[in-house]
């Protein structure tokens, strides 16, 4: 029988104290561990079961939030793809206080934490929302999206300054994917 590991120390202040325990709380894992390895094959057959689903989508309307945002974003212009998810993030954080105003704490994403936030609902919707064809082009990353639409945009003022009076009627949102459902 292997005995686990021991530390033991002699304190002589609580600060010294507290710098120990401190350090200790860092060390300590937070979180599930995937001790057996079998994670990703319960990871599989979640995906075969409930495509597009996870235990972080507590709630079905940031499948209408996201695009929503989304597209919103799309109509106004940025100097990098950076900028897009930028303003994304931003609007999503705002998002929280809005919801507040109308729920309780335990349909909202950030509810909690609110502008700490970490993970945000575009991250976490993002493979629902390609995967129930919300969002057409299923390969298609967050921040590839980002980086398509900042392209497209930067070819659509190209061929406007070059005088293509047509590219006044490109829908930006049906080349980028986002089916009309939204």
């Amino acid at each position: 029988m292997v005995n686990p590991l021991q530390i033991g120390w002699i304190d002589y202040s609580n600060e010294h104290r507290n710098k120990v325990m401190a350090i200790l709380d860092l060390l300590a894992q937070k979180g599930a561990v995937d001790e057996l390895g079998i994670g990703m094959i319960r990871d599989g057959f979640a995906d075969m079961f409930f495509p597009g689903t996870s235990t972080l989508q507590t709630r079905a309307k940031y499948f209408f939030i996201v695009p929503y945002l989304v597209m919103e974003l799309e109509k106004e212009s940025f100097s990098s793809h950076n900028q897009f998810l930028n303003k994304l993030s931003q609007q999503e954080l705002e998002l929280i206080d809005i919801l507040k105003q109308g729920e309780d704490l335990d349909g909202i994403i950030g509810g909690r934490s609110g502008k700490k936030l970490k993970r945000k609902p575009s991250s976490i919707y993002w493979n629902g929302l390609r995967k129930f064809e919300i969002f057409k082009y299923e390969n298609l990353t967050l921040d590839n999206y980002a980086k398509s639409v900042f392209a497209m945009k930067r070819n659509k003022q190209a061929l406007k300054s070059l005088g293509d009076e047509e590219t006044d009627d490109i829908d930006a949102m049906n080349i980028m994917g986002l089916s009309g459902t939204v």
